[in-house]
């Protein structure tokens, strides 16, 4: 009997400490995954000023979602953000037309990664929530690629031109500021939102495969121009909303 209530106490006690009070505040090592949405001002500038002609486009790139895993670890009032970033925009379809008449179209294709670091200020909260303002700074690679097929009318307007695809490169260093709230879900994990803006601009773009475009043959390396030779930059700036999870360990 003495060992049955024995064995009893220590289930009893073992059952009480392995029992888990979650409190936001004193936890300190998360992983994360969250799923971004944001709006796009690229539209139609990858496509546009390739050729002399005056072209219209039948669309541009409207959205630009994303994608980031990474942990964070919590020391008080500041948590330290270590992510690693996909951004995507939806692969889109074009048909370029002078007047009613369709010289080509382009398959298009972005794709950017970018390993950032970040910090978080916590403010109001308890022990089961909190929100924050959240800075980040990454770098990002971006890579287009832009498959050309054109019709028979653009081969009587581009004498020589073959369908081809243009593929580039670009860096840059975004930064982002947010704000966001952290809950509560269940067990260890809690459920992640933010609303901010992301600053991103590029404009060091190279091709990086030998091509030959409406504009000429290009090498590796070489400089990704419109037709006044100027380089082309890409604005991937805007607001943009997050949603995700953490599960503290």
């Amino acid at each position: 009997m003495k060992i049955l209530l024995l064995i009893l106490c220590l289930g009893i006690l073992t059952s009480t400490a392995g029992a888990r009070v979650f409190n936001i505040n004193k936890e300190s090592f998360a992983p994360y995954v969250v799923l971004g949405g944001a709006g796009s001002s690229i539209s139609a500038k990858p496509f546009q000023s390739e050729t002399s002609q005056d072209l219209s486009y039948s669309a541009g790139y409207s959205a630009l979602y994303s994608g980031e895993f990474g942990f964070i670890y919590s020391k008080s009032f500041v948590n330290f953000r270590f992510g690693f970033e996909v951004l995507k925009p939806p692969d889109i379809t074009i048909d370029a037309r002078s007047s009613s008449i369709q010289l080509y179209s382009v398959d298009s294709e972005i794709m950017g990664y970018t390993p950032k670091i970040g910090l978080e200020f916590n403010l109001h909260g308890d022990n089961a929530s909190r929100s924050f303002i959240s800075f980040t700074y990454g770098f990002s690679t971006v890579t287009f690629k832009n498959e050309y097929s054109l019709s028979t009318a653009g081969q009587t307007a581009f004498p020589g031109i073959k369908g081809h695809t243009v593929e580039t490169k670009g860096s840059t260093s975004p930064i982002t500021v947010s704000v966001g709230y952290e809950g509560f879900l269940s067990d260890s994990t809690t459920l992640l939102a933010e609303f901010g803006y992301r600053m991103m601009k590029i404009n060091n773009w190279t091709y990086t495969k030998d091509v030959t475009t409406f504009q000429g043959s290009f090498s590796p390396g070489d400089k990704w121009t419109d037709t006044n030779g100027s380089q082309r930059e890409t604005d991937f700036s805007g607001a943009f909303i997050n949603v995700g999870f953490r599960i503290y360990l």
